[in-house]
């Protein structure tokens, strides 16, 4: 979870009170220094805490390739510890597609919260400008699971316009994973956000390509994200941060004129993600660590 400080000093203080190994899985960073801006003692100890940690574990696991590549860049006395193990699916627990429900519009859908700079505004901003002159933006309604945090940037005038106008739906209660799982299985395109970072991976990505539907991407060029999409078999477009308003709405419209039937996800994708092969990866971590290879 974030930021990981417990979880790394809980790992340091068994690993040296009881002598035994220690496997750091960072599932996230440790707050950057524009997090932690005008706070130089915190961003010292941050930093501290973390090279304390790549020097003490037997065994560093990261969650995506780049973030790989930067630790190890980081840390290069640290590097030959360094592994990765993606985030991934489960086959015997994953979304599956469903029927589309009879309706006179199509859905987007994000699912999850939306914090620390994750928004759908640049989304909503080219809709808002494509439905006056184009059918397929006027039947295109946005849905929103989850809570529109603090520091998620969001322009909340353009959403509350937007649910005026008809054309977004939001919930920003918790609903039960079921019924998330639901919403998206039936859904005619999906919506992922990421403007933030080109290295990490939504778990939620996963579940989209499971579902096989069109995906809507918002991220940095050349992201991890872009990497799997462009791999993964379904079809998909990506919406960059630094694109001009023409840009996003000629690629939004594309994106819309997509055949919004599911398709299964390639052979690539699951010799990557299927959580029973990372799980064997896991295992061989665990192993080199105890006979001492790591």
């Amino acid at each position: 979870s974030f930021p990981p400080v417990g979880a790394l000093l809980a790992g340091m203080w068994v690993a040296f009170s009881d002598g035994i190994p220690w496997i750091s899985h960072l599932r996230d960073p440790l707050p950057s220094a524009s997090e932690l801006k005008g706070l130089p003692i915190a961003h010292a100890a941050a930093r501290r805490l973390e090279s304390l940690s790549f020097r003490m574990a037997d065994a560093v696991i990261a969650n995506t390739g780049p973030a790989g590549e930067m630790l190890r860049a980081r840390f290069p006395r640290a590097a030959p510890k360094v592994q990765v193990i993606w985030n991934g699916f489960d086959p015997e627990q994953r979304p599956y597609p469903r029927p589309t429900p009879p309706r006179s519009y199509k859905t987007l859908v994000h699912t999850g919260a939306m914090y620390d700079g994750r928004n759908a505004d640049v989304v909503l901003e080219s809709l808002a400008r494509l439905r006056d002159a184009n059918q397929e933006a006027r039947d295109t309604r946005v849905i929103l699971l989850g809570e529109i945090g603090g520091h998620s940037g969001a322009r909340i005038e353009l959403y509350a316009r937007a649910e005026r106008e008809g054309w977004l739906e939001r919930r920003s209660k918790t609903v039960p994973k079921s019924e998330a799982w639901r919403i998206m299985a039936e859904s005619d395109f999906l919506l992922l956000l990421q403007p933030q970072s080109a290295v990490q991976v939504p778990g939620k990505l996963f579940e989209y390509v499971c579902v096989g539907r069109p995906i809507l991407a918002v991220a940095p060029p050349r992201s991890a994200i872009e990497e799997i999409l462009d791999n993964a078999g379904i079809a998909h477009a990506c919406l960059y941060p630094n694109d001009d308003p023409a840009a996003i709405d000629r690629k939004l419209l594309e994106f819309l004129r997509l055949p919004s039937g599911p398709v299964p996800f390639s052979a690539w994708f699951e010799s990557r993600f299927d959580a029973e092969r990372q799980a064997s990866q896991l295992v061989s971590i665990i192993d080199a660590v105890s006979a001492g290879r790591v």
